[in-house]
């Protein structure tokens, strides 16, 4: 199963996309190890996008699918800037490197997913000796993670066509409503898989 949050490009033929997937899974580690440990500065900050840049180019991920991934951790990385300077006595700095590091990383992790089909990483991940009930987690996340994303799009586009002349702290009302359903829902989901398994003899930690 493919969905195009995450994985769109993934089966494009360049040069990135050839590397052998454990290769680029140490290479991505490797990467998020390095920007954890170096102090990032302007300059390698400046470095370090320009590098990536380079590298979307060369794997052909566009643009504006990588905008639309950042712009969503983007909140996240403001919190960043907000709170940490609160909580370090002002310490601008810091919160400005542990944005440049997060900002690094997730440049990092979005080509990483970009150029790499989630059945083969999980594959290299069994392989380099990964215990297999993590790989099965795994995969059950990437599976029903896009069940879950369908089911929240057709109860929200059910809440706004009910509720086309309403205000948006009335909307918002509903959204807290469809959140409390999804998890309701989503429990009883898990319920049924967990059954449905057992009745094909799936045993807890085996395979």
């Amino acid at each position: 199963m493919r969905h195009s949050f995450f994985d769109k490009y993934s089966d494009l033929d360049t040069p990135i996309h050839r590397l052998n997937t454990r290769l680029k899974l140490f290479i991505f580690l490797g990467l998020l190890i390095a920007i954890a440990l170096l102090r990032i500065n302007l300059v390698i900050l400046i470095v370090g996008v320009a590098l990536f840049t380079a590298l979307f180019y060369i794997a052909k991920i566009p643009a504006r699918f990588i905008l639309k991934r950042l712009l969503v951790i983007m909140p996240f990385l403001i919190f960043i800037i907000i709170f940490i300077p609160l909580f370090q006595d002002h310490n601008w700095t810091m919160a400005a490197e542990t944005f440049a590091k997060a900002l690094l990383s997730v440049m990092s992790l979005i080509l990483f997913i970009a150029t790499t089909r989630f059945p083969m990483l999980l594959q290299e991940l069994e392989k380099i000796g990964v215990p297999k009930m993590i790989v099965q987690i795994l995969a059950f996340i990437y599976r029903y993670f896009f069940v879950l994303i369908g089911e929240l799009e057709r109860m929200e586009l059910a809440v706004k066509a009910r509720t086309p002349e309403k205000r948006r702290r009335f909307l918002f009302r509903g959204f807290s409503h469809i959140l409390g359903m999804l998890i309701i829902r989503s429990y009883e989901r898990s319920e049924r898989i967990y059954q449905a398994m057992q009745l094909r003899g799936h045993q807890d930690g085996n395979e």
